[in-house]
């Protein structure tokens, strides 16, 4: 049971898609996916409702997903710098989020 989890990296690993369980770890604060495979991000993450930290840099994730509005804790997208020019003018992002763009080094 990782139900009290707070972070989790996925950084690196060669996985494509988020596993259904996700949406269960409702303590969890900080999710990084960065530099996977990973080309859609399950709805089942509006459940993490202490989410604040999102890391999507250099996944495939190329369109934001509509759901991330519902994130209302979410305070920090971690973007590359294609994301984020796709991102920029998405209605899907809350407005008072800070963007971290990262570079491909």
């Amino acid at each position: 049971q990782l139900t009290n989890l707070r972070e989790l990296s996925l950084n690196s690993n060669p996985i494509s898609y988020l596993p259904s369980g996700i949406g269960q770890l409702t303590k969890l604060d900080t999710l990084d996916l960065s530099y996977t495979n990973i080309s859609s991000i399950r709805k089942t993450l509006t459940n993490l409702r202490d989410l604040r930290t999102l890391n999507l840099a250099h996944t495939r994730c190329g369109v934001p997903p509509s759901f991330l509005r519902q994130l209302r804790r979410l305070h920090v997208l971690a973007l590359d710098k294609e994301q984020a020019e796709a991102y920029k003018n998405s209605p899907s992002i809350p407005l008072d989020i800070k963007w971290i763009i990262k570079s491909t080094e």
